[in-house]
């Protein structure tokens, strides 16, 4: 089985609140290539009432979770532009897509199967929007890209080592898929699609968490691994659990008296502050000046000093709504 849901194939997007529906019928090419069309002109009724010929057969209509979603070509096409479009069946169809493997088996149970999809296929989540990803043992991150319209489950069972992760997004998500693109099927129709690199996808502690093995519930004050410093501390400053603490990056001394210096690696659900104190009992922010977050998440920071020696420390403390 195979699952796609676009808002558009030319750049618009849906409204908000808007359920907007796919409808696709497939072309089995030859044993290995299966050609995907894609329409919106249709109700569910006129969708049914379609005769198929042998080689055709319709795929369920899809429901899209992206905010916005392009297709920027068809599979075939050697450059970006308009889908190829085609009357078949007294409709007009656009080609969106190419199956080039099916039936891959995910987990020992059977409860996720894939198949390898040809396309370029861009998405969007914008601030506010709350994403579902579903993470492998590996720490391989798959987006919920679409779901079955006419579902009846919403939860999908999960095998072993496997975790279904939601964050709300702080700011927008903008991504193109991989080419070709993995598209998991759970048991309830729920299709999730990558991976997505860890890189591509900071979104929150819990996912942080799932990404390397650990779950998603584990408490981020604890140091499971060991090497002597929270996971809170590695998740803020964009490390890597089990590598212990290396040197700090020291501020810059201006010739002014002001020491200046950047903090924070732009992860969601924490928050910074930076105190001073001439002699490590007595501890302020006053006079720490921090400048709005920069595009990556990082602030700026000063403070003057004026005492024969100051100290500075770095404060992180997890937000209450990301707990």
């Amino acid at each position: 089985m195979i699952a796609w849901l676009l808002y558009s194939s030319n750049g618009a997007v849906a409204q908000p609140d808007e359920r907007r529906i796919g409808f696709e019928i497939l072309h089995m090419v030859a044993p290995d290539e299966i050609a995907v069309w894609v329409s919106y002109a249709m109700t569910q009724e006129a969708f049914d009432a379609i005769e198929l010929p042998f080689f055709w057969f319709k795929n369920q209509p899809r429901e899209g979770e992206p905010d916005a979603s392009r297709f920027l070509r068809s599979p075939d096409s050697g450059s970006d532009g308009p889908l190829i479009e085609e009357e078949l069946f007294g409709l007009t169809w656009r080609y969106n897509a190419k199956v080039v493997k099916t039936r891959v088996r995910m987990d020992a149970a059977g409860l996720l199967e894939a198949s390898h999809v040809a396309k370029h296929h861009e998405i969007e989540y914008w601030t506010g929007k709350q994403v579902v990803v579903l993470v492998s043992p590996d720490g391989e991150c798959y987006l919920r890209v679409s779901r079955d319209a006419n579902r009846t489950v919403e939860t999908p069972t999960m095998p072993d080592g496997w975790q279904l992760v939601s964050e709300t997004l702080n700011k927008d998500l903008i991504l193109t898929l991989p080419n070709p693109t993995v598209n998991i099927r759970a048991d309830n129709e729920y299709s999730f699609q990558g991976p997505i690199s860890k890189d591509s996808l900071i979104l929150g502690p819990k996912l942080w968490l799932a990404q390397r093995g650990f779950s998603q519930h584990t408490e981020l004050a604890s140091d499971p691994d060991g090497d002597g410093v929270p996971l809170l501390v590695d998740y803020a400053l964009g490390r890597e659990p089990g590598n212990g603490m290396r040197p700090a990056v020291l501020p810059v001394i201006s010739g002014e008296g002001r020491f200046e210096w950047s903090v924070g690696s732009g992860r969601p659900g924490v928050q910074y502050r930076i105190e001073t104190s001439p002699d490590l009992r007595d501890w302020t922010d006053t006079g720490v000046e921090m400048a709005a977050p920069g595009k990556e998440g990082e602030q700026r920071v000063s403070t003057s000093f004026n005492a024969a020696r100051q100290f500075l420390r770095l404060v992180i403390r997890q937000a209450l709504d990301s707990k």
